[in-house]
């Protein structure tokens, strides 16, 4: 089980996520995302399978959001000292995302190993 100091460093790991996506700030969400990382999703079905490089051109090729962030922490997970999970929602208009962010701490910092994720509300991908 994780301390009070590490679920935080997890939580603001999660809050640097939201507002580096919102802002559109790829160098943010480079550093936080390991580079081997994975993201999944189910469109009818199907699987969506990106890497971490189609994740960042994207975010690149989208910019930065109008507006403030819009975001919520559901829960904060931890299972040992070096694995951690994130449940959040994250805004990007027209589209609200809900995100399952899996963390291990590599190298002393937590960065995300994969994401799962759905288009909650908006148009699919």
């Amino acid at each position: 089980m994780l301390d009070d100091a590490a679920l935080a460093e997890v939580e603001a790991a999660a809050i640097a996520y939201c507002v580096a996506l919102h802002e559109g700030d790829v160098a943010g969400l480079e550093a936080l995302f390991h580079p081997r990382a994975n993201l999944y999703a189910s469109q009818h079905g199907a699987l969506i399978e990106n890497s971490r490089e189609v994740f960042l051109d994207r975010a690149k090729a989208r910019g930065a959001m109008p507006g403030a962030p819009d975001y919520a922490i559901h829960a904060v997970r931890a299972e040992g000292p070096e694995m951690a999970h994130v449940t959040l929602s994250v805004a990007l208009p027209p589209r609200r995302f809900t995100d399952y962010l899996n963390f291990l701490k590599l190298d002393g910092r937590w960065v995300v190993i994969s994401k799962v994720f759905r288009v909650a509300e908006g148009p699919e991908l």
